[in-house]
């Protein structure tokens, strides 16, 4: 990247949820609640492991990076912590005050006709060493998440 310009950023997240800005998508956590209003029970992978990252945290962050100008280079810019997808459904579910059919299972079990890696939780600790705070931890980030959001994510 150095070679095409003198100063850049790659910005690398992990298992975005938040507002969609519009688009047709629905995050994991919309998902998750969607299903499980409907009374639908949910099987949900136990052996991939991430970082969920709350987009407003992630433009906050980004947007710190810029006005602080930073070094080039890459950033990870999660929020801290990192679990499996079961568990962060487990976590959605508890923090909106869900009860629902939750079912760990593994990737081998579903079959998913692309290979997936099973770890890809990131750390942030760069943005310390540019003088940025780390960023909060996740399920801080989704409790947040889902009292800002409640009436629309909760409907």
């Amino acid at each position: 990247m150095a070679s095409i310009c003198e100063r850049y950023y790659v910005i690398r997240v992990a298992a975005l949820f938040g507002t969609t800005g519009g688009s047709s998508k629905v995050s994991f956590v919309e998902r998750m609640l969607s299903k499980a209003k409907n009374g639908e029970t949910l099987t949900v992978v136990d052996d991939l492991v991430t970082s969920p990252t709350y987009t407003t945290d992630a433009a906050h962050t980004i947007r710190g990076l810029l006005e602080a100008e930073a070094p080039s280079g890459t950033y990870h810019v999660v929020n801290g912590g990192a679990c499996s997808w079961y568990r962060f459904a487990e976590a959605i579910l508890q923090a909106a005050g869900i009860t629902a059919d939750l079912r760990p299972t593994t990737i081998e079990a579903l079959k998913p006709k692309a290979r997936r890696p099973m770890y890809t939780a990131l750390t942030s600790s760069k943005l310390a060493a540019s003088g940025l705070r780390p960023m909060r931890p996740w399920r801080d980030a989704l409790v947040e998440y889902l009292s800002v959001k409640r009436d629309e994510v909760l409907a």
